[in-house]
């Protein structure tokens, strides 16, 4: 989607929504990555837990 939005404001075939078009896929691209270092963090610490356990 982050591309096609890109690519929409790049060709200028929408006048005047250029930048919510950007704005949009800069919206989709923190969503994104925010989603990401969400799951990796849950995924550490079950990780982490798990190293505890072993050690006992």
């Amino acid at each position: 989607m982050q591309g096609i939005a890109l690519a929409m404001a790049a060709t200028r075939l929408l006048p005047g929504v250029d930048a919510l078009l950007v704005a949009l896929a800069l919206v989709l691209l923190v969503e994104s990555f925010g989603r990401d270092v969400v799951w990796l963090a849950a995924r550490r610490s079950e990780s982490g837990d798990e190293r505890l356990a072993e050690r006992a």
